[in-house]
This record gives structure tokens, sequence and C-alpha cells, in this order.
């Protein structure tokens, strides 16, 4: 109980350029109950030989090590659920691969999670790097600072479900009874999106989201990351409106903008307005 297995579950597609940085983050932990599981979605460079000789050079390091491939690319939530599926920690912390985790970041999740024994979700402040930081690093930083305060989960639903996602992914760090026992894994027929439904879904079924007031993941913004696509600027609309059973109609239009896999920034927000505002003309939301 004091030294539970924590399972850091990476997920890559086309991480050649960052990955081995990511891996070395990974192993550069100050906790040492660690094992390591990358989930790869049939990259198309080199990621997967990086990765597997990385793993065969380090895999002394961690409890256990599993590198995951499939033939077939089927997006980023079937992906990170492969790889969380694989998971035999007691605490799941995924992240993409090419993001980084601070030293000391492991520990200090564990640490705020045996003071806070009733909550299951953690998060924390991301470090932003990369080429396109400034547009996004001002929204998340003021959003994160009016979540943190927030103290029921109805609260923090009802923000999430206003806003935009501000919640990174990068920084979760989440007990794997969410997954396995209580809320399940991400919806899959969003292909490019896992992480604003699944935090919806979690507030509305009572979870609090905690804020830490650390900062232990550095987070990657880039041009081309999936966070700018019109995928997920769309994302807003998935539990928005109850269910995603009554999407009959909303449903193929998103995966429409799913498989177009556009990321002009502009025509993303154009995207997204119609989108939302379709989905309250439809269900009065």
């Amino acid at each position: 109980m004091d030294n539970p297995l924590v399972s850091i579950v990476v997920i890559t597609y086309n991480s050649s350029n960052y990955v081995l940085e990511t891996l070395e983050s990974a192993k550069a932990q100050t906790y040492q109950n660690i094992e390591l599981i990358v989930s790869d979605d049939s990259s198309k460079d080199n990621t997967v030989d990086i990765c597997m000789e990385w793993i065969e050079k380090n895999k002394e390091r961690f409890v256990r090590t599993e590198l995951i491939t499939v033939k077939k690319n089927t997006g980023i939530s079937s992906n990170a659920n492969r790889g969380i599926k694989s998971a035999k920690g007691e605490w799941i912390k995924g992240f993409a691969g090419d993001d980084i985790l601070m030293p000391n970041c492991i520990e200090t999740y564990l640490s705020y999670a045996k003071k806070h024994s009733n909550e299951k979700l953690f998060f924390s402040y991301p470090v932003f790097f990369g080429d396109d930081v400034t547009r996004d690093k001002e929204f998340w930083e003021r959003a994160l600072i009016v979540f943190e305060k927030m103290k029921t989960s109805e609260q923090q639903f009802d923000y999430l479900k206003n806003q935009h996602n501000f919640v990174p992914a990068a920084t979760s760090f989440i007990h794997r009874s969410i997954f396995f026992e209580t809320i399940g894994f991400y919806e899959e027929f969003l292909l490019f999106i896992e992480d604003y439904p699944y935090w919806l879904k979690c507030t509305k079924q009572g979870f609090n989201l905690r804020i830490l007031n650390e900062k232990l993941v550095k987070y990657r913004i880039s041009t081309n990351s999936t966070s700018t696509s019109s995928i997920f600027q769309s994302s807003y609309l998935v539990f928005q409106y109850r269910d995603i059973k009554e999407y009959k109609l909303l449903k193929p239009l998103l995966l429409r903008i799913n498989q177009r896999k556009k990321n002009d920034w502009y025509l993303n927000k154009i995207l997204f307005f119609c989108i939302k505002h379709l989905g309250r003309i439809l269900y009065g939301k």
C-alpha cells in the first residue's frame, strides 16, 4: 500500500522526433516501482524501432515493460485504451510520446494521493513548450486557476460543459478503478479526442478532478498537434447533450471531421461554432 505499482502509459504515433525524450523522462523518475507501456498506433516512421531498442536497453529500470503495436491506425482513443487495458498498476499515468515528465512527477502525485485517499483523479499545471505556445497558454492557465478553486464535481461539470477543454490529459494521474470499475474507458468512436468527453463523464458521475498547484509535466504544443484540430474543438459536443445515443444526426458529422483531419485553426473554429449551435438547435440545450 505504501509502494503501489504505477503504470506509465506512453501513447505514440509518428513520434520519432521526440519519443526518446519522453522515454528518458519516465526512466528518470525518482519513484521506482513503475511499469512502462508504450502503445503505438501504426506509426509510419521509425517510432516502433526506436522504442523497441530503447526498451531493450533500459528494461531493467522498470518492473515490467510492454510495447503494443497494431497493423492499422485506429485513432488516439483506441490507442490510449489499449495501453490502459494492459496496465497492471494501481495508478495510471498516461501521456503522449512528445511530452516530458518532471523527475518528481510520480512521487509528487502519490504523495498527494495518500493525503487525499478518497480522490481518484489528479492533474497538475503543465509547463507549455513547443512552437505554438502563446495562443493556448494564457487560456489554459486562467481556466485552471478558476477550476482549482471549485469544491464540487457539479461545479466542475458545469464549468467544463460551458468552456472548452482546459484539463490537459498529459498531466493526468488516475486510479485504475476509474477505468476498470466505475467510469470505463475512452469513447472510441471519437477517433482523435479522448480526454474532454472523459472529464465530463467523470464529473457528471460525481468524481472530482483535483488540480495540484504543481508543475509536473512538460506539455508540447505545436501547429500540427491534435489539440489544435477540428476534432479537439468539436469535442465540446460529446456530453453536452446528455448521452452519446442522442447523436443520430451529429455523429456522422463528427466522424466526417475526424476523417478529414483538418489542422487549419480558423477553419476549425468555424466548424466548432457551427456544430455547437446545430446541437443546441436540435436538442434545445
